[in-house]
């Protein structure tokens, strides 16, 4: 459809709206102005965010096994069709092993992680992200993650993340900093861990 706008003795200005796509609004000043296009999808709708600067740890990881909620946020989204892009940074370390991760979780259950891998023991760890610390005890390893959410609903919703422990016996976990405590503590340092949530107006299925 074309809308055609002809000047006062010569010339015309024309309005084509697009073949497919999303719904636009031109918005025209009641006054002298700039004329202000917007689209109605892929807007950031709301966000919300958690900065931890403290210290988590948790004591008696068995191998293999999980800790508790070391950094979590609650969001509640706006509409059922809208989407969470979820991002964290985190810092971990776990005492006297190279091997560990974080798992994410979502109202106490684990989500946003690999698949169930098809070996003959099918017992391989269902991981968000992990690492190999050479440095072990003494240095922090940086921890990404990325997911896009559609929670279906506008309840409210509780996601975290928990460490890994890959030592083959018990461990104990840590967040934001390393597990040494010795004469040179003071060459390693403390970190910060973040969780962000931005809703975003559905794009396209």
């Amino acid at each position: 459809m074309t809308l055609k706008l002809n000047g006062s003795s010569s010339g015309s200005t024309s309005i084509d709206a697009p073949a497919s796509g999303s719904d636009r609004v031109i918005t025209f000043p009641d006054a002298a102005g700039v004329v202000a296009l917007t689209s109605t999808a892929g807007n950031v709708v709301d966000w919300k965010y958690v900065n931890k600067t403290d210290v988590f740890s948790e004591a008696s990881i068995a191998a293999g096994g999980v800790s508790g909620a070391a950094i979590s946020i609650a969001y509640t989204a706006a509409s059922t069709s809208n989407r969470l892009l979820i991002t964290a940074m985190l810092m971990i370390n776990t005492s006297s092993n190279a091997r560990h991760g974080v798992i994410a979780y979502k109202d106490g259950s684990a989500f946003a992680r690999g698949d169930a891998h098809p070996d003959s023991q099918n017992n391989l760890q269902r991981m968000s992200a992990s690492g190999y610390n050479d440095g072990m005890s003494y240095t922090m390893d940086y921890m990404p993650f990325l997911f896009i959410d559609t929670p279906g609903d506008t309840s409210a919703h509780t996601y975290d993340f928990r460490i890994w422990n890959g030592k083959n016996g018990s461990n104990t976990v840590y967040l934001n900093r390393t597990s040494t405590n010795d004469n040179y503590a003071y060459l390693q340092g403390t970190g910060m861990s973040s969780i962000s949530i931005l809703e975003l107006n559905p794009q396209q299925s």
